[in-house]
């Protein structure tokens, strides 16, 4: 009865886990941004796309690989972001603390409004330490920035946005 109970238990694990990754294929309801693996079951849900290619970063930062095709990475939010660029980013430790501190734009649109998706080709990332994110403005003027992150679990080809602190001076 024990061995029952365990194997119904783990079975209902299971399926709750299924359950929440079926919701996070859901559209979103919060604002965003968020960032998914592109394939073509995503990019048909958006009204327009705008490609940036990932080469200029991986050249900017003085990375090589040109001839490497990387992740094809997908871009999106539910309110329009102004000023919506890919940016790099150096990091220092202050504190015993990751700061990061953007460098360069890349790819700059006026706005990213809701519809579009902002398409990111051949994107690579170098280790574990982002070196390269996205930058807006929001709706009450404050520019924000974000790293991109790659899923370190091993469990999936996923990637997450992962807001900052600007302590450098790019504004």
């Amino acid at each position: 009865m024990k061995i029952l109970a365990n194997i119904l238990f783990t079975l209902c694990l299971i399926l709750i886990s299924a359950a929440c990754a079926e919701v996070n294929q859901q559209p979103h309801e919060s604002p965003g941004p968020f960032i998914a693996v592109a394939n073509d079951n995503i990019l048909s849900k958006f009204d327009s796309i705008y490609e940036v290619d990932y080469n200029l970063v991986r050249q900017a930062l003085n990375i090589g690989g040109d001839d490497i095709v990387g992740d094809r990475l997908v871009i999106w939010a539910n309110v329009p972001l102004k000023e919506f660029a890919l940016i790099s980013v150096s990091n220092d430790t202050i504190n015993d603390k990751l700061e990061f501190t953007p460098l360069d734009t890349f790819g700059m649109i006026d706005e990213l409004p809701p519809g579009m998706g902002y398409v990111i080709n051949s994107y690579i990332g170098v280790g574990m330490v982002p070196w390269s994110g996205i930058t807006y403005v929001d709706k009450d003027g404050a520019r924000r920035y974000y790293t991109i992150d790659r899923d370190q679990s091993g469990d999936s080809d996923s990637y997450r946005l992962t807001a900052f602190e600007n302590i450098g001076n790019m504004e």
